[in-house]
Parts: structure tokens; C-alpha cells; sequence
């Protein structure tokens, strides 16, 4: 009986502790989101000390500036181009570049504007990131309250290890950060490192369910198609008809990188019920917003991070204006974000939209994407350029003209595909698979990031192919002809504002849909 007592006394003295952990990473979020501006200046202080001495303080004269609003106005919003020299001499070996100190890592970013960066990663940087994710814990916590910080979890990331430069290690922050999770959240953490250093995703899946098939797994993170990919994987290696069979407490999912909504419904049916998805928005370059379940009521709105980085905004339609604090923001308005942070990127343009929805009583807001980017179903961003520039190959390949076209990702079968409508008369004779095949191909040269997703197990499947007569759109630009600046849109989000748009402007085209 006294060893059951003493049990018992142990299981509730390790609970207070799994809930005090909790409520204080919940304290202090709270805190610095009802009070932004005071969080920022804080961010400011802490950046600003990390770049003391260095040769990017030298060049922005950060020491004149004392405050975060003066900060924002006087320092230059800047491209990537502007830090590259600095990175360089780093990766050479000089220090104090752009921190004070040695990077702990380099990030390789995802390639969403182009090219792959490397960033080098303080260490005050990467502790950031390891309070970002205890902070997330600390939210998903209200959806269920079984969940703590030593709750099991998974955690689906792209490898944290590409090589080494200078004995740093090189790789892929969402790697990085599922092998070095904070100290809080190390007892709950699968998979294993060995198995974010397998390349084959379904052998990936196997070696993750062998790892958790027997553990109470309550929380999954990653890309919303990379969840959906593992759950299908593992539902065939187990033969079982939903993930609920195995893992009964999955009561949460994590996502980042893309929208959830396409995916919401593939993933309740592969889980055999519905759970919370919890999204966190974040970028190699810094956490930027979390959704809050109580402020953001299913619609799958951010709330910024004021503590960890600071903001400014350039207003969308004026981004050559004065930028703008979080305090400045309006209601309804569309910015592209910029941040700075203690990697000693200062003033740095992400190239990310957002929409603010409302600033009162606290700020929320819905992330618009990557500027220039228009589609997005796997964390691939393909611009209005790179679809533009398949359908100028495809008419050149096929020596046909495609009078007009629309395109937009949709989750078919459980998996995401991007979907093309074709508009024209002169494709009678050529074969629905060809043009797929052609499309496919021409997407994977005109965007890397796409052919890295596309060739990926599972993240993108091959596109589909529809054709309609030319006539239809030719009606609606006869029905717009006497607009101004009258423009067709051809690329959309998700199936259903297409569908929108079709039976609005376009209702004849139902039957050949």
C-alpha cells in the first residue's frame, strides 16, 4: 500500500509539475500578445545586443537607434542579396559578420523565392525556435487536456543533416528542430534521428510506425501532405482502417508551410475522426504567428510572435511606403511582412503577404502566401510566372494555341494534384495523358521547388487535364470588354473558388466539366 501511495503522490507531483511547465510558456505568450509593442521593444534590445561590434551594425549604424519604432523607419527594408556578402564571409570563417559569435547551424531554407538560401543560426536564434515549439505545445494544451509537455508526439521534418562547413552542421531547420527538440519536449519526441536521415518516404513511414506503433502518440507535426502521406502509409503497413485503431489519444495536429483547409477532411478520415489542427507560421528565418484556437474559432487565423522577432509591414498596394509597426496595422489591409531577428537579418523582406482581419483586441490575421507566389498545396509556392511560362512551353511542344486556361491544386484521392482546364479548339486529336505528361514535365522546369515536391513520395501527385471549348471564355471577355483594365483569372487557391468563379461568370461550362 505505501509503494501505491508513493506512486500515486509521484504521478500527481510529476502532473503539477507537466502543468506548471504549461501554464508559464502559456503565461508568458499571452502576456507578450496582449501587450505587442513593449514585446517588441524587448525583441529589439535583445537583437540589438546581438549584433553589437559586428560588421552589419556597422553598416546600419544600429547603435544610433534606441528604440523598435524609430528602428522600423530608419533602417531600409532589405532583399536577401544585401545580407549574402555578409553569409559568405561567414561560411569563410570570419566571425562577427552579422551576430556576435559562432552559428550553431546553417539553415538551408525551402527555396520558396527561387533559390536555396544558407543562413547562418545563432544560438540565441535556435533557442527561439526551441521556445517557439514549447510555446505551440503550450497552446495545442487547450484542445486536450491529456496533453502536456512530455506527451508523445511526432514530429515529420526534411533532413537535419547535409553535410558539414567548417564542423558546423548544414541542413534543413525543420530537421534540425525535430532531432534537437528544447528540453521540455525530448521524452515525447519521435521519430529517431535515423529516421529523419531516410531519403525514401515510404521506407520513412515504416521505420516511424515502428517506432510509435506501441506508444500513445497525441500530437503530429509537420506539412499538412506530409501528414496525410504518413497516415496513408501507415494504415497500409498496419492493414488497420484508421490511425485511431492504433493511436486512440491523437487528439491534435500541428501544421505549418500550407494551408490545412484542403487537407482537413482527407486527414479526419484517415485519423476515423476529427481533431484540432493547430497551424504554426513560421520561416527559416524566424517563428512569425501561431493560430490560437480561442482567439481564431476554427478559421485558421495567425496572431504574431511580438517576443521573438520584430515586424514591420510594407502596405501591399505601396511597398515602396514607410514601413510600419504592429501598432499601425488597419483592419482589412493587406502588407507584405518583413522581420529581423538574432541571425542578424535586420529589416529583411520574406516576401509573405498577409491580410489582417482585426486589431482589436488583439491582432489576427490570414497568411496570403509568398509575394508572386499564387498557388500552394505543398509548401512549393508556384508563381504567376513559372504557370504562365508551362503555358507558353506546352503550346510551343503541342504547335497548338490554347486560347485560355485555369488551374488550381485540389486533394483527389487523398492526395494533392494540381488540376488544368484548358480552353481551345485545336487539342481534339492529342491525348488527355500526353498533355498531363507535358504539363507535369513543364511544371518541374519551370519550378524547382515543384519538382522537389513532386518527386517526393506522396507530397504531389501527377497533374489532371480537362479540356473545354474556346468559346466559353471568349463569351466572358465579350461580356468584360467594356471594363477597364478587364483581366480573366486563371489561377485560384482550391477547387471551390474556381467553382465559384465558373458558375458566377461562367455557367456553361458545367457540362463540360
Amino acid at each position: 500500500m505505501e509503494n501505491l501511495y508513493n506512486n500515486a503522490n509521484n504521478n500527481t507531483a510529476f502532473n503539477n509539475i507537466q502543468c506548471e511547465k504549461i501554464n508559464s510558456f502559456r503565461k508568458k505568450l499571452f502576456s507578450s500578445i496582449e501587450n505587442p509593442m513593449l514585446a517588441q521593444q524587448n525583441a529589439f534590445k535583445r537583437i540589438k545586443a546581438q549584433v553589437e561590434g559586428t560588421e552589419i551594425n556597422k553598416a546600419l549604424r544600429l547603435d544610433k537607434i534606441d528604440n523598435v519604432s524609430e528602428f522600423i523607419k530608419k533602417i531600409p527594408i532589405q532583399e536577401f542579396s544585401f545580407f549574402e556578402p555578409y553569409i559568405k564571409k561567414t561560411i569563410d570563417g570570419h566571425s562577427g559578420q552579422l551576430f556576435r559569435g559562432r552559428p550553431v547551424f546553417y539553415l538551408t531554407s525551402s527555396a520558396t523565392t527561387g533559390v536555396s538560401k544558407i543562413i547562418p543560426c545563432s544560438n540565441e536564434m535556435f533557442e527561439i525556435f526551441k521556445i517557439f515549439q514549447c510555446e505551440l505545445i503550450s497552446i495545442m494544451s487547450a484542445c486536450s487536456p491529456n496533453i502536456s509537455m512530455n506527451s508523445i508526439n511526432i514530429s515529420l521534418g526534411a533532413r537535419p543533416f547535409l553535410r558539414n562547413i567548417d564542423s558546423i552542421p548544414q541542413g534543413y531547420l525543420s530537421g534540425i528542430l525535430g532531432v534537437n527538440p528544447p528540453d521540455e519536449l525530448k521524452n515525447g519526441r519521435y521519430p529517431s534521428e535515423k529516421a529523419f536521415m531516410i531519403e525514401d518516404y515510404s521506407e520513412r513511414s515504416l521505420r516511424i510506425y515502428n517506432e510509435t506503433k506501441n506508444k500513445d502518440v497525441q500530437m503530429i507535426f509537420g506539412l499538412p501532405c506530409h501528414i496525410l502521406n504518413l497516415a496513408h502509409d501507415i494504415l497500409n503497413i498496419s492493414g488497420k482502417q484508421s490511425l485511431n485503431e492504433i493511436w486512440p489519444n491523437l487528439k491534435v495536429l500541428g501544421y505549418s508551410g500550407t494551408p490545412i483547409e484542403n487537407y482537413e477532411q482527407a486527414l479526419f478520415n484517415a485519423i476515423g475522426h476529427k481533431v484540432s489542427c493547430v497551424g504554426a507560421y513560421a520561416a527559416t528565418e524566424g517563428p512569425m504567428g501561431y493560430e490560437i484556437p480561442e482567439y481564431s474559432h476554427g478559421n485558421h487565423t495567425f496572431t504574431p510572435t511580438p517576443e521573438h522577432v520584430v515586424f514591420s509591414f510594407t502596405d501591399v498596394d505601396h511597398p515602396n511606403s514607410t514601413p510600419l509597426a504592429l501598432d499601425e496595422l488597419k483592419a482589412g489591409g493587406e502588407y507584405n511582412v518583413n522581420i529581423s531577428n538574432m541571425c542578424g537579418l535586420l529589416q529583411y523582406s520574406m516576401k509573405d503577404s498577409i491580410k489582417v482581419l482585426s486589431i482589436d483586441p488583439r491582432i489576427c490575421y490570414k497568411v496570403l502566401g509568398r509575394k508572386d507566389a499564387v498557388l500552394n498545396i505543398a509548401s512549393e509556392k508556384v508563381s504567376q510566372n513559372s504557370i504562365l511560362q508551362v503555358i507558353a512551353g506546352l503550346q510551343q511542344k503541342l504547335n497548338k494555341v490554347i486560347d485560355h486556361f485555369f488551374v488550381y491544386p485540389k486533394i483527389y484521392d487523398q492526395k494533392p494534384r494540381y488540376e488544368w482546364i484548358l480552353c481551345s479548339d485545336n487539342l481534339k486529336n492529342i491525348s488527355h495523358f500526353q498533355i498531363q505528361c507535358l504539363l507535369d514535365e513543364l511544371m518541374m522546369e519551370a519550378s524547382q521547388n515543384y519538382k522537389n515536391k513532386r518527386l517526393e513520395s506522396g507530397a504531389i501527385q501527377s497533374p489532371s487535364v480537362r479540356i473545354v471549348p474556346a468559346y466559353l471564355t471568349k463569351q466572358y471577355f465579350i461580356q468584360g470588354s467594356g471594363q477597364g483594365q478587364f483581366k480573366m483569372k486563371n489561377a485560384f487557391p482550391n477547387k471551390s473558388d474556381f467553382d465559384a468563379f465558373w458558375r458566377e461568370k461562367i455557367p456553361n461550362m458545367e457540362k463540360h466539366l
